[in-house]
């Protein structure tokens, strides 16, 4: 078995808690992602919205000119990383607005939009060489389509951890956020595989029955995202989400049950 080593650099952003504290707070995370998909549903549908009205339209750009790849980044950046926000909002406080969604996609466009054209560089680059070996049809030709498609998975993958760990770390930017985010990934890869999987299922889903689903992928994939980027970096030792309101939640729940076995 390969042993990941956290990076010292990493390492120094977190601390060092014991295993049952962080399972316990595991468990608050994903209670939180499960029942805030039904109780935080509105904020979330909206936010997951305006993410697919920007993918369509730069889908429409992108078709009429190579040049509209550009502009994907700068369309969908910010709208992705408020649905990331919202996502956060909904694991780390058990709650969130669209006041709060609206703050976020502000104070979070260019971090969204420059995690975004970093991703979309790859993936033009390989647009480019695609048809480059078309027109060609040289086996040389091969070589910048292999290339640049393993650096757009890989940088595609990356990305599926910055955005949320990007937004519930404000501080954490630039080259140590993306070797966080790749050392997460590396290490846990099945918990960022799952939002991947999810959008890919939900794109099936509305080339097979109808294109109207579509609204409803971005804010589920934004919340699973999330929840393996909070499960990931608990595990690292960073402290783990405030949890008076799920005490409450419980004490709640306890007196109830106490209050019936009385009756």
């Amino acid at each position: 078995m390969i042993m990941i080593e956290t990076p010292p650099g990493i390492a120094a952003d977190f601390g060092d808690r014991a295993g049952d504290s962080v399972r316990a707070d595991q468990a608050v995370v994903l209670r939180r992602a499960i029942r805030g998909l039904w109780t935080q549903l509105p904020t979330l549908s909206v936010a997951g919205a305006v993410v697919t009205g920007a993918a369509v339209v730069s889908i429409v750009i992108s078709q009429l000119s190579i040049i509209g790849l550009v502009l994907v980044p700068l369309l969908v950046g910010p709208s992705a990383a408020a649905v990331c926000a919202v996502a956060d909002d909904v694991l780390a406080r058990d709650d969130t607005s669209l006041r709060s969604w609206w703050a976020a996609l502000g104070r979070f466009a260019g971090f969204g939009t420059r995690t975004l054209i970093i991703a979309a560089a790859p993936a033009t680059l390989l647009v480019l060489a695609l048809l480059a070996l078309q027109q060609s049809g040289s086996s040389i030709a091969y070589l910048p389509v292999i290339v640049s498609a393993i650096v757009t998975v890989v940088v595609g993958a990356t990305m599926i951890a910055v955005l949320p760990l990007g937004v519930s770390r404000p501080g954490l930017r630039g080259r140590l956020l993306w070797l966080t985010a790749a050392h997460l990934v590396a290490r846990w890869p099945v918990r960022f595989l799952a939002p991947i999987c999810l959008l890919g299922l939900g794109i099936w889903a509305c080339v097979a029955f109808t294109g109207t689903l579509l609204i409803l992928v971005p804010a589920p994939v934004a919340l699973l995202a999330t929840a393996a980027c909070w499960t990931s970096v608990l595990e690292l030792g960073a402290a783990g989400p405030p949890r008076h309101q799920e005490v409450a939640c419980h004490q709640d729940d306890d007196a109830t049950s106490k209050g019936g076995a009385t009756t």
